[in-house]
């Protein structure tokens, strides 16, 4: 059985950064200077598990979260939908915009909807979905986005809804109108 050493050149295993940015990784090392500080540790773990299995001959379980850095399947962020394109905004500036987390989906849905209106943030909010379910999110916009909606009646504006799950991110955009409030 083969012995993996972690580390980079020149820098820590720990923060996964070499000093050296030109520096390469010596004969005989695994360089982890791309992973991050939580997936050298899941890797030792894994490693060190996969020794101890191996020599006892069962089958270990691998955390579904793991990301193989040899070229493996990765464990990305659920996706979730945004269906809805047009929508109202409230009397107190609030946009209630309905998130959906697949089914299919391995784990909840969290992170973060941003709104944001001719370029700049216009409010954002976090959540967390239970897969196969649908919550309103509900958005507070700033003053200033208030404003143009009351003074326009109709604003182009542009949804993004970004999951993470431990390193990884999954994106979604979507261009919505938003509407005054109702009289």
């Amino acid at each position: 059985m083969s012995l993996f050493i972690l580390g980079t050149a020149g820098g820590s295993a720990h923060t996964g950064r070499a000093r050296d940015p030109g520096a390469r990784a010596r004969p005989g090392v695994l360089s982890c200077a791309r992973l991050g500080p939580r997936r050298v540790r899941r890797l030792l773990v894994v490693i060190l598990v996969g020794c101890f299995a191996g020599a006892a001959g069962a089958a270990h379980a691998v955390d579904p979260g793991y990301v193989d850095p040899f070229g493996g399947e990765t464990a990305n962020a659920p996706k979730v939908r945004l269906e809805k394109r047009v929508y109202r905004m409230t009397k107190r500036g609030v946009l209630r915009v309905p998130v959906t987390c697949p089914s299919g989906a391995p784990v909840r849905c969290v992170g973060r909807l941003g709104v944001r209106a001719r370029g700049t943030r216009a409010g954002s909010k976090r959540f967390s979905i239970a897969r196969g379910h649908t919550e309103v999110v509900r958005v507070q916009l700033s003053r200033a986005a208030r404003r143009l909606v009351r003074r326009r009646e109709r604003v182009r504006m542009r949804l993004t809804a970004v999951t993470r799950r431990g390193e990884d991110r999954t994106t979604v955009r979507r261009r919505i109108v938003v509407k005054e409030p109702a009289a």
